[in-house]
């Protein structure tokens, strides 16, 4: 200790030894504990990174090994372990879709959400052409399935305008395969489909929500 406080950059203060300022602790002191889960641990510290976490340390106390102290501590947060973010590169711009040749050839479809309740209905089904923007709308019950929008979509679409090359929408694949099933049925063919299906929002009717 003797050998501490003959350096220029120590002194004592009410038994607290500083370095350059800061205060400075002794190995083997259970007060870095303590530092490192108030400034880290705590709601009100917000479970910091790494280098926010050092530096905020750095400006009020100094031990040695306290990068090594203060990396270890973090890595071992198990709220930080799982809440962490993906380390992944973002993923890139959405393409835009190629504009289509002939009306109904291309056409996107999805559903507004969270409407009041109408004579049991609270759904609203929207079909768009995305050549000319032609939309059609119509309403369905909260409990509505695959079938009940293939049996809409068969009557009002399809007899209007004849099957489309392809279809946006953001439902899962699962409900677009029953989707299509329907279809065929009631067009009264076996054939499967060959129509594409993009499962992205198109920009278009997925403004309506």
């Amino acid at each position: 200790m003797d050998g501490i406080i003959q350096d220029d950059r120590y002194r004592v203060v009410d038994d607290l030894i500083f370095y350059k300022d800061r205060i400075f602790l002794v190995p083997g002191s259970k007060m870095k504990e303590k530092i490192l889960r108030a400034v880290h641990d705590t709601p009100l510290a917000g479970h910091l990174g790494y280098f926010k976490t050092y530096r905020f340390i750095r400006e009020r106390f100094a031990w040695k090994g306290m990068k090594d102290d203060v990396l270890n501590h973090v890595r071992e947060c198990m709220v930080c372990q799982q809440t962490k973010s993906e380390q992944s590169f973002p993923a890139g711009l959405l393409q835009p879709l190629p504009i289509p040749e002939q009306k109904w050839e291309s056409i996107s479809m999805e559903f507004i959400i969270g409407l009041p309740l109408v004579h049991g209905h609270s759904y609203i089904y929207v079909v768009v052409d995305q050549l000319t923007k032609y939309a059609h709308f119509f309403s369905l019950p909260k409990g509505h399935e695959a079938v009940d929008v293939a049996r809409i979509f068969y009557t009002s679409i399809f007899r209007l305008h004849g099957l489309p090359k392809n279809i946006v929408s953001d439902r899962d694949k699962i409900f677009m395969s029953t989707f299509w099933q329907e279809i065929f049925r009631l067009a009264g063919t076996e054939l499967t489909p060959s129509t594409s299906y993009h499962p992205q929002t198109d920009g278009q009717t997925g403004d309506s929500q």
